[in-house]
């Protein structure tokens, strides 16, 4: 996003939006952490970098909020005027991997939040894929399994479309199919979906 280079008013407007939309994400995850690191890479004077950055949410009031959300943004001015290089990224090509990790620490009201939400990802692939004709397969890695959806068929019924995802966990013999039935509007503007029970 920016370089080593002066930081213009204007880059540094892009930073911030750029950098709000991330902290939101954490925001509305506090729910599940309040100390949160942040890996990934960022463009400096030609080449490309790793960083880690540590944010913490804790706060006994809520007006200590806004300083450690101030802290929060110097990690990103601090970062910007490091100089390292031993976090050089060799070969690096943008967007040919995820390079973004959020790393949470859990309490246990916090585990039981990611629980829930690796349970609704796992509900919400079928539907995902049954939306997004260009998504074939999605693999999700869990610390004890790796879970494989694949959009098998798709059958027409005059507006209605089904659609079969097939569900696979990787060194377990365990697949199971999962039926969508979805209809959509004239031009697709509106689309309908539901899972089919046999």
């Amino acid at each position: 996003m920016f370089g080593e280079d002066e930081i213009t008013e204007k880059r540094s407007q892009e930073f911030f939006k750029y950098f709000r939309e991330i902290w939101n994400r954490f925001y509305d995850n506090h729910l599940l952490s309040k100390q949160v690191s942040l890996e990934g890479i960022y463009s400096a004077n030609g080449s490309y970098k790793n960083f880690c950055l540590s944010f913490d949410r804790a706060v006994e009031k809520d007006t200590e909020m806004k300083d450690k959300v101030r802290n929060s943004f110097s990690s990103f001015t601090d970062l910007e005027q490091e100089n390292l290089t031993d976090n050089i990224v060799n070969n690096y090509q943008e967007g040919v991997s995820c390079d973004t990790k959020f790393i949470y620490k859990f309490d246990s009201d916090g585990k039981a939040v990611a629980e829930q939400g690796i349970n609704d990802l796992h509900n919400a692939i079928p539907f995902v894929l049954s939306f997004v004709e260009k998504l074939s397969t999605i693999i999700v890695n869990e610390e004890t399994q790796q879970t494989i959806y694949s959009h098998q068929t798709i059958k027409q019924y005059d507006k209605v479309t089904i659609e079969r995802i097939t569900k696979k966990i990787a060194d377990i013999d365990i697949e199971e199919n999962i039926f969508i039935a979805k209809i959509s509007s004239k031009h697709e503007a509106l689309t309908i979906a539901i899972q089919l029970n046999f």
